[in-house]
């Protein structure tokens, strides 16, 4: 994968939402960041889209989860996919450097640390990691493979 401009996420507060490039950071065997889902009248919305928008069908979203996106932002910059993180707050989206990501995400997720260590010990470790909520956990593992591990 040989692209040299960076995917750009916008961090909502909860999530860093992804619209152009979703296939760089979706691709399963590639690395299985993030949720697809599509945009609602409700959602936040990415600068470039106006509420009255409507369309037949909503555009799709990758919804990355803070650790996710602090992770593709700042800890492997230099590896393909790269995302750049952007903040919505305020009239304009600004950049954030990785001291002021960390003070948001933090902010936003009181154990994003904790999280942030985990998640990174467990991609050290070869495993595929993906949000775990639907199991009741922080996290659910795969083998590279794309099975599930075992409880």
């Amino acid at each position: 994968m040989e692209n040299s401009e960076p995917v750009v996420g916008h961090f909502t507060s909860s999530a860093v939402l992804v619209r152009d490039g979703i296939d760089l950071l979706h691709l399963w065997p590639q690395g299985w960041y993030g949720e697809l889902t599509f945009e609602a009248a409700w959602a936040p919305r990415l600068p470039h889209v106006h509420a009255e928008d409507t369309s037949t069908s909503a555009p799709k979203v990758l919804q990355l989860s803070l650790t996710e996106a602090f992770y593709l932002g700042f800890l492997v910059p230099d590896a393909p996919p790269r995302l750049r993180v952007q903040s919505t707050c305020g009239p304009s989206s600004a950049r954030l450097s990785a001291p002021e990501a960390w003070l948001a995400f933090s902010a936003a997720q009181p154990r994003f640390a904790h999280n942030l260590a985990a998640f990174c010990a467990l991609r050290r470790a070869g495993w595929r990691v993906r949000c775990g909520l639907k199991y009741g956990a922080d996290f659910a593992l795969y083998s590279a493979d794309g099975e599930l591990a075992p409880p």
